[in-house]
């Protein structure tokens, strides 16, 4: 890094997780590096403070990485064709194993998307 000053920021957006990453650092005379992340990241504070030293020889940088669950998003049910597809597969499973009783409304939506 030939700049002490800078700015960066990533993302990742998956089924199961978005993940934001920024990266802020200023001069300073000493190397010094600031991290917040979730407790469930704790055990990477190690290797992604030594990715910074690997990379910068001073300055203050701050790493914050912030994780999401889709769940706190919006909650959203599977398409119709989906939970058709639930219902098959349940009745195939009723007749494979000989078991009576009607398929309802909450046996579908216990099923995890």
């Amino acid at each position: 890094m030939n700049s002490m000053t800078g700015f960066g920021s990533a993302s990742l957006r998956d089924r199961r997780m978005d993940i934001d990453v920024e990266v802020r650092s200023v001069n300073h005379r000493f190397l010094t590096i600031k991290q917040s992340m979730p407790d469930t990241l704790a055990r990477a504070e190690s290797e992604i403070g030594q990715m910074v030293r690997s990379r910068v020889g001073r300055g203050s940088v701050s790493v914050n990485v912030s994780v999401k669950s889709p769940r706190d998003a919006e909650p959203s049910l599977p398409d119709l064709k989906t939970f058709k597809a639930y219902a098959k597969q349940l009745r195939d499973i009723q007749k494979a194993l000989g078991l009576k009783g009607e398929i309802t409304m909450e046996d579908l939506l216990a099923i995890p998307a």
